[in-house]
This record gives C-alpha cells, structure tokens and sequence, in this order.
C-alpha cells in the first residue's frame, strides 16, 4: 500500500501540471485572440474616425454616392475602408450616376480639377483637406 501511494504522487503531480499548462494555453489563446480583436477594433475606429465628418455631410435620406479616389493603386483598398466607414450608405459602381460623390484623396490639389472635370459642386471638404463630398448640380 506504501508502494501505491508513492506511485500516487507522481502521477497526480503530472496531472496538476498537465492541467496548469492548459489552462495557460487558454489564457494565452484568449489573450492573443482578444488582442487581435482589440487590434482590428482599432483600426476600424481609426477609419470611423477618418470618415466621421465626411458621413455627416451626406444629406439625410441619401442612400446611394459615388466615390473618387485619386490613387489607382489605393483605390480599391479605400473604396473598401470607405464602404465600411459609411454603411448603410452604398457605394455605387464606377459607371453608375449618382448625385453625391464622395472622394478620398491622396492629394488634395487633385479635388478641385476632378471635380470641375465632372461637372461636381464641392459641399464640404475635411480639415486636412483628404476627404470631400461632391454634389452633382
């Protein structure tokens, strides 16, 4: 019988250890998966916050706006960012008129030529002068 608790002892040794580590497994992987999620929150807020003015331009009952970017290659990346940004707002297709338009830009020198290029009324710019709506007279 001395024996059988000698042998016990070890083997609940292992098993308090197995489950201590886990339960640190746990913990990490819910560290981790809450950082990332903390992560992706930020860089949702981060762009709420970039098109927060630009959203409470649009006119109230709007549903429907184009959208200019004047970086090619960044367009479709913030044609993404700017439809999550402004949901429930829809983003319409390049070639489908709209009377609102709303441009993101690169450049802000770019605004005024885009705009007279399409026949658009500049209604607001933002503070850094990046984001735009634009009103189809």
């Amino acid at each position: 019988m001395h024996n059988g608790r000698v042998r016990a002892r070890p083997l609940l040794l292992s098993l308090v250890c197995v489950t201590g580590l886990c339960g640190a497994a746990s913990i990490a992987r819910t560290l981790v998966s809450e950082g990332g999620l903390a992560l992706r929150h930020a860089r949702a807020n981060r762009w709420d916050d970039r098109y927060r003015g630009l959203a409470a331009a649009i006119p109230a009952g709007v549903t429907r706006v184009g959208f200019h970017c004047d970086n090619a290659e960044a367009a479709g990346q913030r044609r993404l960012q700017t439809q999550y940004s402004l949901a429930p707002i829809v983003l319409t297709l390049p070639d489908e008129p709209a009377r609102y338009t709303v441009a993101d830009l690169f450049d802000r020198a770019s605004l005024e030529p885009f705009a007279r290029a399409h026949g658009l009324a500049v209604r607001w710019v933002s503070a850094d002068g990046l984001q735009a709506l634009l009103e189809r007279p």
